[in-house]
């Protein structure tokens, strides 16, 4: 992103130390933050692609783990769907919506 607004400015502040460890420790080409690519999903349905509905609930009482999303991939407690789960998105939506955030 290359705004110069004061929106962006905070932005690229706050995200300055997780830009250099993608870049220098994960060396990953990208980085994709789930927090702009949920709010698209939510308010632009044109960026979801595909799309899968499953039955899935919330561990709140296990002993490894509380509030883990369980969900049931293979349809083995015959309950109904209550969960879409995005599994592909269009990413020139969630980059033209993502810039529109900075103006």
């Amino acid at each position: 992103m290359k705004k110069e607004t004061v929106k962006a400015n905070f932005h690229r502040a706050i995200n300055e130390y997780t830009e250099k460890r993608r870049k220098e420790v994960y060396k990953a080409k990208a980085y994709y933050s789930c927090d702009p690519i949920a709010m698209t999903c939510a308010l632009d349905k044109e960026a979801i692609l595909e799309v899968d509905s499953k039955f899935a609930s919330i561990e709140l009482a296990g002993t490894l783990t509380r509030g883990l999303m369980v969900i049931d991939w293979l349809g083995q407690s015959d309950k109904p769907a209550n969960v879409n789960i995005v599994k592909k998105v269009n990413l020139d939506v969630i980059k033209m919506n993502y810039e529109n955030m900075f103006q």
